[in-house]
């Protein structure tokens, strides 16, 4: 008389099965995160682009290399009496998706600005998911 239940050979067809679901459901996720990733880096980098011109339009200047885009939320010496921030919600926006700080770079002569982030892989340039992604602003005098 045969018991009630799975055989060996069933429990590993289900969990075969299984694995395999999960294996295609990864990868068609996977792809996904890295898309929705870059797509947050964009929009932070679009809410920084505000912030920066909110700055300069108050300050007369972007921030000095030094003090970054942590300008944007605490006032500097250079700053006063006109600073009128803070010009971002969070200083969480100052971090790129992958965990990193925005890098910022502020050109010698003052008038242009790049803000960028490395992407996955954290190293300059780079493909896909790996690729850096850049904002750059230019004022003419």
């Amino acid at each position: 008389m045969r018991q009630a239940g799975l055989s060996r050979r069933e429990i590993l067809i289900i969990a075969l099965v299984v694995c395999v679901g999960l294996y295609w459901y990864v990868i068609g996720l996977v792809p996904r995160l890295d898309e929705a990733r870059d797509a947050k880096a964009r929009q932070d980098l679009n809410r920084i682009n505000l912030a920066l011109q909110k700055y300069k339009l108050d300050n007369q200047h972007y921030p000095v290399q030094e003090r970054g885009l942590n300008a944007l939320f605490e006032v500097g010496p250079e700053d006063k009496p006109s600073w009128n921030g803070p010009y971002l919600a969070r200083l969480k926006l100052i971090v790129d998706p992958w965990g990193r700080a925005y890098q910022y770079l502020l050109a010698d002569d003052g008038l242009s600005v790049t803000v960028t982030s490395l992407g996955a892989d954290g190293k300059a340039g780079g493909n896909d998911s790996n690729a850096d992604i850049l904002l750059r602003i230019h004022t003419p005098e």
